[in-house]
């Protein structure tokens, strides 16, 4: 037997997060300790998984948790680098970052998701630099 993982690719969530947890589940995957799992798969996501749907952050959140426990891979989308550019001009000042990101209706939906986590925009805003918030999109290591 090999010990290949088999790749789901997942493109496109945009934010949907009840759609992403029923894809998982119909793929064999499983919330645990350490987010969705399944033994021998490996989700590789595509990009695009904010704007556009209602929740960005929890999607952003999700995969995230997938990718620091190996479970998952990350591409960057479209969306996610326009967001990164959109408010790169204010990468010294964090505040007006999280400001021009609001600028951006879809966007919006995601600062004010995070607003509404008892840690949520504490957060971004606990954030030292511009690159530690891209860090939350840009993922290197994976299983």
């Amino acid at each position: 037997m090999s010990n290949t993982p088999h790749y789901d690719i997942i493109g496109d969530v945009h934010g949907q997060l009840a759609t992403l947890e029923a894809l998982l589940t119909r793929l064999g995957y499983r919330k645990g300790p350490q987010g969705w799992q399944q033994p021998g798969h490996v989700a590789v996501f595509v990009g695009d998984i904010i704007d556009k749907g209602p929740w960005p952050g929890a999607v952003l959140r999700l995969v995230r948790q997938m990718v620091d426990a190996g479970h998952a891979l990350m591409v960057v989308g479209n969306h996610e680098l326009n967001w990164v550019r959109d408010a790169y001009h204010h990468q010294d000042d964090l505040s007006a970052f999280i400001h021009a990101t609001r600028q951006h209706n879809d966007r919006q939906r995601l600062v004010d998701e995070f607003a509404n986590k008892e840690d949520g925009l504490a957060l971004l805003l606990g954030k030292r630099s511009f690159q530690d918030v891209v860090d939350l999109l840009h993922v290197t290591e994976g299983p």
